[in-house]
């Protein structure tokens, strides 16, 4: 899926490991696979507004208790029961009305050809040291994403 291969997980900062980047590995790939078996196969649809494109919040899952990071989902209403039931798995707390913004750092959107659109938020005290780092992060590489301002 690649939803969030912008930011490299080999880049930490202030000494903090990478392992947060392997839980959200984990998470997205139980999620995709999760989404295979979803009636329909998966939505495409930015159905529910988003984070980044002006709407209503998308729910996301926030993952700040166990990986320093929130992340919003604007997916189709198809998948998005699959990705729920994997945010509980992994220790996150589903958020019907998206991440919080409070000591936000940015966040970096990506879009999904099959799922649609997610938004990773970064946090004051996580892996990153400011939103510099977010966005110079998000930009580049081979997924590069959008960073977006919180």
């Amino acid at each position: 899926m690649g939803a969030m291969t912008p930011l490299d997980p080999s880049t930490p900062s202030r000494g903090r490991s990478a392992r947060p980047w392997r839980l959200h590995a984990a998470l997205v790939s139980l999620a995709a696979l999760a989404c295979v078996a979803c009636d329909g196969g998966g939505g495409g649809s930015d159905a529910g507004g988003g984070d980044a494109g002006g709407g209503a919040a998308a729910p996301g899952c926030d993952l700040r208790a166990v990986a320093m990071y929130c992340q919003d989902y604007a997916y189709g209403e198809d998948v998005l029961p699959a990705y729920e039931d994997s945010c509980r798995t992994n220790g996150g707390t589903w958020l019907a009305a998206g991440c919080p913004r409070a000591d936000a750092l940015g966040g970096c959107r990506s879009v999904d050809a099959t799922f649609g659109a997610s938004t990773t938020w970064f946090y004051v005290g996580g892996p990153y040291m400011d939103a510099a780092q977010v966005r110079m992060l998000c930009e580049s590489g081979a997924g590069a994403g959008t960073y977006v301002d919180p």
